[in-house]
């Protein structure tokens, strides 16, 4: 649901409601005075806040078609915006993934090397060079 509001002269609000022709239920209600949109068919109905969407004729007043088209082109490129924010998050969280990866690789690494140097710390390293004496 969308709502446009003008808060200028007339003081204009308007309540949006949209779905695809085939996602509306023949018993559902729109408020009184709120537009229900077939998003894909670009048809509308206004409802009185009780008279069930299948009872609702549809409108056709070229002024109100305008207007609904000009929604519609808002809505679609609000849309728009939102799924490449969508793309963009999903990019972000794979590359947030892909370092946790690595920070577990290298934290095995770094337990690896830590259990090497615990296992050296109580050996005596001798040379089998031994350095030369003064002899």
């Amino acid at each position: 649901m969308a709502t446009i509001q003008n808060n200028g002269l007339y003081g204009v609000s308007i309540q949006l409601k949209y779905k695809n022709a085939d996602q509306w239920q023949a018993s559902d209600v729109l408020l009184a005075g709120e537009i229900g949109l077939e998003f894909d068919t670009k048809k509308y109905k206004l409802g009185d806040g009780s008279t069930t969407w299948g009872e609702l004729d549809y409108y056709s007043n070229p002024q109100v078609t305008a207007l609904v088209s000009s929604l519609i082109e808002r809505v679609t490129a609000v849309e728009t915006k939102d799924d490449a924010q969508d793309v963009k998050l999903d990019a972000l969280e794979a590359k947030d993934t892909a370092h946790e990866t690595r920070m577990t690789a290298i934290e095995a690494k770094d337990t690896e090397q830590d259990a090497d140097i615990a296992a050296l710390k109580g050996i005596t390293v001798i040379s089998a060079n031994p350095a030369p004496s003064g002899n």
